[in-house]
């Protein structure tokens, strides 16, 4: 069985751009966490209302991560999926997540019906 370079790229390139996302909203935290001037409630907020696409993101790069290892389709595109959620979630980071949905639906397509799952 061959696996798919296609997935395996969607998993790397999410895997860094998830290592970005969180070293980001936890050095911001950090810088802002102990300021008096009223900054650190906003800075918790923001946080807050990013997360949620960072968490898929995440479990996207996982679902990408086992799709390329088992070398299942159904991994590919449910992490496509995924991508599309954290895209919708925070349309203003797409940038960090569109590469990745489309080599992941990409991936889906071309893997062939014969090794479903």
């Amino acid at each position: 069985m061959k696996k798919s370079k296609i997935l395996l790229i969607a998993a790397i390139v999410g895997t860094i751009c998830a290592i970005i996302l969180f070293s980001a909203s936890n050095n911001y935290l950090n810088e802002n966490i102990n300021k008096t001037d009223g900054s650190e409630v906003g800075s918790v907020i923001g946080v807050a209302i990013t997360m949620p696409s960072m968490i898929l993101s995440a479990i996207g790069t996982i679902f990408a991560w086992v799709g390329f290892g088992t070398n299942k389709r159904g991994f590919a595109l449910t992490s496509g999926i995924l991508y599309a959620v954290a895209i919708v979630l925070m349309i203003p980071w797409f940038m960090f997540n569109i590469i990745q949905m489309v080599l992941s639906f990409v991936a889906y397509g071309t893997m062939g019906k014969k090794q479903n799952g």
